[in-house]
């Protein structure tokens, strides 16, 4: 139930004035509809009460019934008084009044939305709608047969004229009150921006009826052009409002000129059609921009996940890339004590083993500090740097783990070195990631055959090309395929992210980071780096 409705109807003062509300408006509209009524009863091409009585009762519940059949039984005493009767009125009434409180209660059921804006409650609404007008329009004439105030002979014309009265007066009037009840306060805004295709939908309606020499039929489907932009242009809001503009002004010129009732009842069932279609294209278009509006909020929602992602990950890469230097700076301090504790002080070599250790404190530094930088802006302190200065700062820094396991490292670089402009923080590391996996990755050989290789050659397009060779029993068959994906690791205790966030960072350098699996059995990564242009 709508809020404000239903905060209303809390009360029995607000339920009396819903009820009257309803009543007046439900005679008003059956006032001003009541045209072509075939011997002067309640069949007529054109029925908005059914839609007003549907809406009302998906809007307020199926409670408000009695409101509907007061409404029906008023509007046959004052608008056809001439030929009211009694029980024949209050039959139909009761049959009209629970047939569409039947009929929002299925269309409830089904989760029929109360703005009617997605195409399936279109659909439903159509379907079910016309079902129930078929139902009442066959009650009411057979009834009114009984009573012998309709002839026999007129079956054939009174039960479709009241069917397409009432399912047009659904189809038009019921969308037009869901739709635009919950945007009441911003009615004036839209009919403000509708004032040329309202304009239009006039004067082609004009156009179409009003000229008696033009063939009606043919320029009906004019009528299309102003309402479809409507639904396109502004969803369902605008759909229904053009539907309703044009049933309004469709019904005051045939009326006006005296068209007769079959005729109008043609014109009624090319309206059904027209209404159709631009209550679907609406559906549609709303449907469209319904779904936008979730994926941008979804795509929202993984960019928020991906940051928060992102933040674990970097979190983990620090303490992946801090180990490195936090290990040695433990190493440094450990041998310094065990001078210090030694027989013989020699303290030229605590002060060596202190100024490594304090060396590698800063670094750590550094590395918080670049991947700090890296993550907030996106940008690094690129320089020329010679290829060789940063081999011979990673082999220093992993000098003592090389000579503990045991491994030869061989370097093969040009002469003179080539310069690369890089972030030489970062790409150390990169290097260094690479050197510390392959020594591990040779650990499974004896002593005497484990062998790594640095390599450097041209590439194309300015780029310098860096190998990393090792002789150990190669990449586990499970994971080469995700080698480069966060948690990709065969050791036991990896993390798996080295070489993710080594490749991030050698492709924020504009180069690339693969495994070369082309040579023998060898363990091979390369990774390409933009060469110093001014050099």
């Amino acid at each position: 139930m709508n809020r404000y409705l239903d905060k209303l109807g809390r009360t029995a003062s607000g339920v009396v004035l819903l009820t009257v509300a309803y009543v007046a408006l439900h005679v008003f509209l059956d006032g001003i509809s009541w045209v072509h009524g075939l011997q002067n009863l309640l069949i007529t091409p054109w029925n908005p009460v059914a839609g007003l009585a549907l809406a009302f009762l998906l809007l307020a519940g199926k409670r408000y019934f009695p409101a509907v059949m007061a409404g029906c039984l008023m509007a046959d005493l004052l608008v056809r008084g001439a030929s009211f009767h009694l029980l024949p009125s209050l039959l139909f009434a009761l049959a009209f009044a629970l047939s569409y409180a039947a009929c929002a209660l299925l269309l409830r059921r089904h989760r029929i939305g109360l703005d009617a804006q997605s195409l399936r409650d279109v659909l439903l609404l159509a379907i079910i709608g016309s079902g129930t007008a078929l139902l009442i329009g066959t009650f009411h004439v057979a009834t009114l047969i009984a009573f012998d105030m309709l002839s026999l002979s007129r079956l054939g014309e009174a039960l479709p004229r009241y069917w397409v009265g009432d399912v047009i007066g659904i189809v038009t009037t019921a969308p037009l009150i869901l739709v635009l009840w919950p945007h009441r306060k911003d009615l004036w805004g839209l009919l403000k921006e509708l004032v040329w295709p309202l304009a239009a939908v006039a004067a082609i309606s004009w156009i179409t009826f009003g000229v008696k020499t033009t063939n009606e039929f043919k320029l009906f489907y004019l009528l299309f052009l102003p309402l479809i932009w409507m639904a396109v242009r502004h969803g369902m809001k605008g759909a229904v409002i053009g539907i309703a503009a044009t049933q309004l002004c469709m019904m005051a010129i045939t009326t006006l000129l005296g068209y007769e009732a079959a005729t109008v009842t043609s014109f009624q069932i090319l309206m059904l059609v027209l209404t159709l279609t631009a209550l679907l294209l609406a559906a549609v278009v709303d449907e469209r921009v319904l779904a936008e509006s979730n994926l941008h909020d979804h795509q929202m929602s993984l960019a928020q996940m991906t940051r928060l992602s992102l933040a674990g990950e970097m979190a983990s890469g620090l303490a992946h890339e801090l180990n490195q230097p936090l290990t040695a700076i433990v190493n440094y301090i450990k041998a310094a004590q065990g001078l210090l504790q030694g027989p013989s002080s020699r303290l030229d070599d605590v002060q060596d083993a202190l100024g490594k250790a304090s060396k590698q404190a800063m670094r750590a530094s550094q590395i918080i500090g670049r991947l700090r930088e890296f993550l907030q802006k996106g940008e690094m302190e690129l320089s020329p740097v010679p290829l060789s200065d940063l081999v011979a700062e990673a082999l220093s820094l992993i000098a003592s783990t090389a000579k503990r396991s045991q491994v030869r490292i061989a370097v093969q670089l040009a002469a003179p070195s080539p310069k690369v402009m890089v972030d030489r923080i970062h790409i150390e590391q990169v290097l260094l990631n690479l050197l510390i996996n392959a020594i591990e990755a040779t650990s499974a050989r004896s002593a005497d055959e484990r062998e790594i290789a640095i390599e450097a050659k041209s590439a194309d397009d300015g780029m310098l090309e860096i190998a990393v060779r090792d002789n150990g029993p190669g990449i586990d068959p499970e994971i080469e395929g995700r080698l480069f994906e966060p948690f990709a690791s065969s050791k036991s205790e990896g993390m798996g992210l080295g070489l993710m966030i080594c490749r991030t960072i050698v492709e924020a350098h504009g180069g690339s980071l693969w495994h070369d699996d082309k040579i023998g059995d060898a363990t091979i990564f390369r990774f390409t780096l933009p060469v110093d242009a001014s050099a």
